[in-house]
């Protein structure tokens, strides 16, 4: 990388303001920022049905996409044009609706079950006012938005429903389950209530992060079509590829220029780095806030993962006992993930929907589940370190290593592994080792420091080429960064000696590979490790540059 990368802003020409932090349609299209056109959907939407559920991660355009159903409906025409539903204004039978929107992300945080009634009951009188319907105080949300709904239809017509961010509320009290109860109530009672409202309705859809909201809180509602995994619908949130490049040509010239690089060098980075997200379709699509900060800052950062608390998932992997590569190719049943349920101790299906995991393969009923892209999985394996060495500094350790391989100080590898391993409290060890013994590799023992080896490769950001990750008798694994390679092979002994002859024999295993043709040697260098089990060390090692 060019050493005039760390000062990218700076060089960057002028250029449409990215829409960083915007959630709001008209503001987006006012300000002249650039906009990913996804209003075909929208109207396919509504030619095709009524009633809709779609779930998506965090911070994927959900608020955006919600905001111009409500221009849209509403009849705000000049807000679309050049956009594919321009033409929906012209059909002879348009018409628009008096639309109601619920955005239930707007209740403060931790405002306890009373504090959350007021504010939805809050919110439907607002609305009520816009439309000049008094809503009377003192009604229960539901019951509030009932009135709302039927007086609107009475005086004016058939009503839009918009509600945005459903399970806002309950998503990061997953893990308390008596608070998570009690406010699951409350947002039932309240979509009863849309349930028995919607022959006021004429379209309702309505978002969240997980469609464990689907499964529980809105099961209420009754008759809804839930399209989170539609292919028909799998690019209606998220960038796809040809977007990306075709909406924001402009600042990915200027950062290649800025960071010489090539263009298309730069866009496989990207691709690497925040692509790899599939919601039923056959193209994966990139997350748009990470994309966004991306192109702004010009910094290959983890901002997706960063931009929230991550409470509710360090709980959950707390009281799950596996490290990182357990969920790299990971086969599931479909529906064990897509009906997860908020009391389920089920990891897998709480990762797969809050966007930890994506889909990599289908075959019939079952799927193959993997972190989506680097920013993810360099996230993950960084927090399980974390947790399960109750260490602050494990995450510290892959950036240090990150640092090192950069400037080519491949020996840093074993210093920072040694740490770690050295870290991992005796009753993690033991009941690691004793769960890969069960799983009856025939390596179970090496298993474990593989396991370690690969979080911190993965939280230093370097990509790992291999079939699987749960590697049993296996002791190699070839790595890249920033187009180097490196190809390591791990053993485990017992004492001294053997370490001594295991180490001579990894390195002469990564020979006879590249002889073979087995590897690619290219510039790489060969890394052979021994740890002694009884000193929770590596004993010895060898480093050689084919």
């Amino acid at each position: 990388m060019s050493a005039r990368a760390d000062e990218t802003a700076r060089e960057l020409p002028k250029l449409p303001k990215l829409p960083i932090g915007i959630s709001d349609f008209e503001r987006l299209r006012r300000e002249g920022c650039p906009y990913v056109d996804k209003t075909g959907y929208i109207v396919d939407m509504i030619d095709s049905g009524s009633f809709y559920f779609l779930s998506r991660p965090r911070r994927f355009g959900k608020s955006v996409m919600i905001s111009a159903f409500e221009a849209l409906l509403s009849g705000r025409r000049e807000m679309f044009e050049g956009l594919a539903a321009e033409g929906y204004f012209e059909r002879s039978n348009y018409r628009s609706y008096p639309v109601v929107r619920i955005n239930m992300d707007k209740i403060p945080p931790d405002s306890g079950a009373d504090g959350i009634r007021s504010s939805i009951a809050g919110m439907v009188r607002d609305c009520g006012t816009a439309l000049g319907i008094g809503v009377s105080d003192g009604l229960a949300p539901g019951e509030a938005l009932r009135t709302l709904l039927f007086e609107a239809e009475k005086k004016i017509g058939p009503v839009a429903l918009l509600i945005d961010a459903a399970d806002d509320p309950i998503i990061d009290l997953i893990h308390y389950d008596k608070a998570a109860r009690e406010i699951r109530h409350i947002l039932r009672e309240f979509f009863t209530h849309v349930k028995n409202s919607l022959q006021s309705v004429r379209f309702m859809l309505i978002n969240a992060v997980s469609r464990l909201s689907k499964g529980n809180v809105l099961s209420s509602v009754g008759s809804i079509r839930d399209i989170s995994n539609s292919g028909r619908y799998a690019e209606t949130l998220g960038f796809t590829e040809e977007e990306v490049v075709s909406n924001f040509s402009g600042h990915i010239d200027a950062l290649a220029r800025a960071r010489g690089e090539e263009r298309n060098d730069l866009i496989l980075k990207i691709r690497d780095y925040y692509s790899g997200y599939s919601f039923g379709g056959s193209r994966l699509v990139y997350n748009p806030h990470s994309v966004l900060n991306f192109l702004a800052e010009g910094k290959f950062k983890n901002y997706w993962f960063d931009s929230a608390s991550q409470r509710g998932l360090s709980e959950r992997l707390r009281k799950h006992d596996s490290l990182t590569d357990f969920f790299r190719g990971i086969d599931v049943d479909a529906r064990s993930i897509e009906t997860y349920d908020i009391e389920s101790s089920d990891i897998v299906g709480f990762l797969f929907q809050s966007g930890y995991l994506s889909i990599r393969e289908r075959n019939g009923s079952r799927v193959t589940l993997d972190y989506p892209n680097k920013e993810v999985l360099s996230s993950m394996a960084g927090m399980i370190q974390f947790i399960k060495l109750k260490d602050y500094r494990a995450q510290v350790k892959g950036h240090l290593l990150e640092k090192s391989i950069e400037d080519g100080r491949v020996e840093d590898l074993i210093k920072y592994y040694n740490l770690i391993i050295a870290d991992i409290p005796p009753d993690i060890l033991v009941r690691a080792e004793r769960k890969f013994a069960n799983m009856k590799h025939k390596n179970a023992p090496a298993s474990l420091y593989h396991s370690m080896l690969f979080s911190l490769i993965w939280s230093a950001r370097m990509n790992t080429l291999t079939d699987g990750y749960s590697y049993g008798g296996r002791t190699g694994v070839i790595v890249e960064k920033d187009g180097r390679r490196y190809i390591i092979d791990l053993r485990v002994e017992d004492e001294d000696d053997a370490c001594i002859h295991a180490v001579g024999e990894a390195m002469a295993s990564i020979r006879s590979s590249v002889e073979v043709g087995s590897s690619e040697p290219g510039g790489s260098t060969a890394i052979a490790m021994a740890i002694d089990r009884s000193a929770r060390r590596v004993n010895r090692f060898l480093v050689e540059r084919l």
